[in-house]
């Protein structure tokens, strides 16, 4: 009874089975990372096998990623700017369950809309929106023919590789005094 309680306090329990560490480097670590570790073995497929960099869960390189740094730029500038804190990302759902695809087009996700906005109009534009794209990315049909609409209407629509080029544009067409990146 003793060595249990004893294994039980070092020991993590995956699906039912229990999981006890080899050696004393396993029972160094957090019981929430032994957890995380004995999920992942257990579901590969879940698994990205792409690596990430600064953002957990973001492959490098990825349009995800690019965005992300932008996102990132906006929120160290909104506290000088508030205007920038009325950017918004649209959430497109790609990198969903098909459940949750299923719920975003139930209640109204279509394929085409920018990745992000800025519903703020300038001299010229209504609104400010922003595709982002990998190197290798490449605008879909669908996409092509929401950012004609936006254009047609009245928006500023751009279509970015890098977040230095979105934040030069959000820079300009904000009037924002501050340097260019």
């Amino acid at each position: 009874m003793q060595h249990q309680q004893v294994v039980a306090s070092w020991s993590v329990w995956t699906a039912g089975v229990l999981v006890i560490p080899a050696d004393r480097e396993e029972m160094e670590k957090s019981w929430s990372r032994q957890q995380l570790e004995a999920e992942m073995k257990e579901s590969p497929r879940r698994r990205r096998n792409k690596p990430t960099g600064e953002f957990p869960g973001i492959p490098i390189g990825s349009e995800d990623e690019i965005q992300a740094y932008f996102f990132k730029w906006i929120n160290l500038h909104k506290g000088r700017f508030p205007i920038l804190a009325r950017f918004f990302a649209i959430p497109n759902g790609s990198h969903t369950t098909r459940t949750v695809r299923g719920i975003l087009k139930m209640t109204g996700r279509i394929s085409g809309p920018p990745d992000t906005c800025l519903p703020v109009p300038n001299d010229e534009f209504y609104g400010l929106y922003i595709e982002f794209k990998s190197e290798s990315g490449t605008l879909s049909i669908e996409q092509r023919d929401y950012c004609k609409f936006l254009r047609d209407v009245g928006y500023r629509v751009e279509v970015f590789r890098t977040w230095t080029d979105a934040a030069n544009v959000t820079i300009e067409y904000l009037r924002l005094p501050i340097q260019k990146l």
